[in-house]
């Protein structure tokens, strides 16, 4: 029996290393074609905040001059606010991190980390899968074929992005992988599968709000017969969720204690829910009204005229432009208290219009899950602009990135073969949990929580912020990676009974 399978490990070897060297290729090819990581207008907004956070112990950059404040170009980052209001949307863990790799002269080694984030949690799920389902693959294969499809969607683009959004799919698949092989799960697994859900949960406010509506569905979908295991693992997960609160109410706190400031929260709720119609309905109800703030938004919104534009959400947010600004061009009393009031105001407007707040809310969310472009992750010529006037932020190599030219007419052609390989990974997915015998034990709670994770994900930053490509495409390589799973017990032979 030993002989047999030696043999079979032996034979198998020289493929593994071939796909792996593939999906190695496949998953830094978007590094490797640009020949910089790819990068956002809130990456700059994370390094001004990893400076300002590490400059209170480390004062002295890489290479011995002080760390300067950021330049005119990072304006179009959500700007911070002077005085006594401090914004605190922004990760402080993520921030730290992509700071230290930018002093240590290995920003670009961050699309190693993202890539190993990923990686590691696809082989810790092809390990207890192979387990469970007695695949005779090594999950060093399995994980391999799952980084390769990946690939063939927008994988390699999110492992080069210097952003926390390759969290967002590591986080849905170990919720995925408790939820469906926590009995099966060894202590060093299960605690490695936390730890991931923990970084993900510290690393971007989004990724907290889904943890918070998917742990709850995973400890439901427990299997009764094992309950009390599943229960534990999973109930450690939502504690994951609960440090991730805890961090910001810490956060808030020190900023208060150290630096006499309040830290504030950009009002997205409100500018979502005025962008989708209910939110300004509401306001033109009952502005004008004593103690509500958010009734000098509203008077900003109205000024010479209705502007369709200036309602847009990232408009309401972000912009300084005189015409068309609205919360930027208020007082920092005024946004302070506007912040505040934006969880009140989501449920006033939603008591006083549910079902259009319903409707918007489900247009979102469809809306979100219809966008699988990158156009995101690449660069326009204003951020390149931004980034070299932003103190040194970026080394200047980064606005020569091959893949940042003036033509970007490849962009959108790509996204559309994108939806077109993740509409068929969703088809096999459903032919699969349709065919009976096709999926073991576990695998429909497995696809069950993925695809869960895929549409809350899609709730939250739809309903939250706005439909967008980057939070579409973030996750929607998860169905190719899925699908490429559920096919091994089909494909892969089992493991003969131990004599």
């Amino acid at each position: 029996m030993f002989n047999c399978v030696w043999i079979r490990t032996t034979a198998t070897l020289p493929l593994t290393l071939l796909l792996t060297g593939l999906a190695l290729f496949g998953g830094l090819s978007v590094l490797l074609l640009n020949g910089t990581s790819l990068f956002y207008f809130d990456t700059l907004g994370y390094l001004d905040t990893g400076d300002k956070l590490l400059g209170a112990i480390l004062p002295l950059g890489p290479a011995g001059s002080e760390v300067t404040s950021p330049g005119a170009g990072a304006a179009s980052a959500p700007a911070a606010p002077s005085g006594t209001m401090t914004i605190g949307s922004r990760s402080v863990l993520y921030a730290v991190l992509l700071t230290a790799a930018q002093r240590l002269g290995w920003l670009d080694g961050m699309v190693l980390v993202n890539l190993a984030a990923i990686w590691s949690m696809l082989w810790l799920l092809a390990r207890t899968a192979a387990r469970a389902w007695g695949l005779a693959a090594s999950p060093a294969l399995i994980s391999a074929t799952l980084i390769l499809a990946g690939c063939l969607g927008s994988l390699p683009f999110y492992t080069a992005f210097l952003m926390p959004d390759i969290l967002a799919p590591v986080l849905i698949l170990a919720l995925a992988a408790l939820t469906a092989f926590g009995s099966q799960m060894r202590a060093a697994e299960a605690a490695f599968a936390i730890g991931l859900i923990l970084l993900a949960v510290l690393s971007h406010l989004s990724h907290l709000v889904i943890a918070a509506l998917l742990a709850p569905l995973a400890l439901l979908m427990a299997p009764p017969a094992r309950s009390y295991r599943y229960k534990i693992l999973l109930l450690t997960a939502m504690l994951a969720v609960g440090l991730g609160i805890a961090e910001r109410l810490v956060f808030n706190r020190a900023a208060e204690v150290f630096q006499g400031k309040e830290v504030v929260y950009l009002p997205f709720l409100t500018a979502r829910l005025i962008d989708d119609g209910p939110g300004f309905s509401y306001l033109a109800e009952v502005c004008p009204q004593a103690g509500l703030a958010t009734c000098a938004l509203y008077r900003t919104l109205i000024r010479d005229g209705r502007e369709p534009l200036r309602r847009d959400a990232p408009m309401i947010i972000f912009s300084h432009d005189p015409g068309l600004g609205s919360y930027q061009l208020l007082t920092i009393p005024e946004r302070r208290q506007i912040s505040r009031e934006q969880l009140g105001f989501a449920v006033n407007v939603t008591v006083r219009h549910p079902l259009p707040v319903l409707m918007s809310v489900a247009r979102n969310a469809i809306r979100q899950l219809s966008l699988p472009g990158i156009g995101m992750t690449i660069p326009g010529s204003q951020l390149i602009a931004n980034a070299a006037a932003a103190d040194g932020k970026l080394g200047p190599h980064y606005a020569t990135g091959r893949l940042f030219g003036a033509d970007r007419a490849w962009i959108a052609p790509l996204g559309f073969v994108h939806g077109v390989f993740y509409a068929v990974s969703a088809l096999g997915i459903a032919v699969l949990l349709a065919w009976p015998g096709a999926v073991p034990q576990g695998g429909k709670r497995l696809a069950a929580m993925v695809l869960a994770g895929i549409v809350v994900n899609a709730l939250v930053c739809g309903s939250i912020s706005e439909p967008a490509e980057r939070y579409g495409a973030r996750v929607l390589f998860l169905l190719p990676i899925l699908a490429a799973l559920l096919v091994w017990p089909l494909a892969g032979r089992r493991k003969e009974p131990i004599a």
